[in-house]
C-alpha cells in the first residue's frame, strides 16, 4: 500500500473438488466457500480484464483482486461456479485450450494418474536414480521426485523424459481422465 501507483492481488487456483485424491489435489469446496465468504465482505472483486483497464485509467481501489483458475478444469464450473455466483463474484479462467475438449489432460496429471495407477513396483529416473512405487507414500514422493526434474528441464526435454516414464508405467488408466477437463459447450456456460 505504500506504492504510488495502482496495484491488486490475484488469487489462482486450480481445482475445487472434496474428491480426496492426493495425486489430484484440489482445495476442498468448504475452505473455498470460507474463502469467497470473506472475499466478498471485504474486498472488491474484479476480472482481470477489469482490472487491467481501472490501471491505465488510475482507478484501482484500494482493496482491488481477481481471482483466476488455471488450465479448465470441469471442477472450475460443477464447484467452483456455484460459490463465485453465490457471492457476486467474477473470475477469470485460463484454459489450457489443447485439453478442451480433446480427452486430453495436463501432463502433470498424466504423471500422477500413472504414477497413481501403474502395476509397476519401482521407476527409473536415470541409471541410477530409482524410485519405489511400492506404497501410496512412495508414488507420491515419486511424483514430487518427477514433477522437481520435470520443471527444471526444457520442453523438449520434459516431453522425451515423460514419455519415457509413461512408457515404464504402463501409461495412465483408462476413465482416469474421463471428465476431469472442460468441454467446449461447459465453457462457454
Amino acid at each position: 500500500y505504500a506504492r504510488r501507483g495502482p496495484i491488486f492481488q490475484v488469487l489462482t487456483f486450480h481445482r475445487v473438488s472434496d474428491d480426496e485424491d492426493p495425486f489430484l489435489p484440489a482445495l476442498h469446496t468448504c475452505v473455498f466457500e470460507a474463502q469467497m465468504a470473506h472475499i466478498a465482505r471485504h474486498y472488491r472483486v474484479f476480472t482481470v480484464e477489469d482490472l487491467l483497464a481501472r490501471m491505465r485509467s488510475s482507478r484501482v481501489p484500494r482493496n482491488a483482486l481477481a481471482i483466476t483458475f488455471d488450465d479448465g478444469y470441469r471442477d472450475n464450473l460443477t464447484e467452483a461456479a456455484p460459490i463465485l455466483a453465490r457471492y457476486g463474484l467474477p473470475a477469470t479462467i485460463f484454459l489450457t485450450t489443447g485439453c478442451i475438449g480433446t480427452g486430453q489432460i495436463p501432463w502433470f496429471d498424466q504423471l500422477a494418474i500413472a504414477l497413481k495407477t501403474t502395476a509397476q513396483e519401482a521407476l527409473s529416473l536415470s541409471t541410477d536414480h530409482l524410485l519405489p512405487l511400492r506404497t501410496r507414500d512412495e508414488r507420491l514422493r515419486a511424483l514430487d521426485v518427477s514433477l522437481g526434474h520435470l520443471k527444471r528441464v526444457t520442453d523438449e526435454e520434459r516431453r522425451d523424459c515423460l514419455d519415457r516414464i509413461l512408457d515404464q508405467l504402463g501409461g495412465s488408466a483408462p476413465g482416469e481422465t474421463k471428465a476431469l477437463m472442460l468441454t467446449w459447450d461447459e465453457v462457454h456456460t
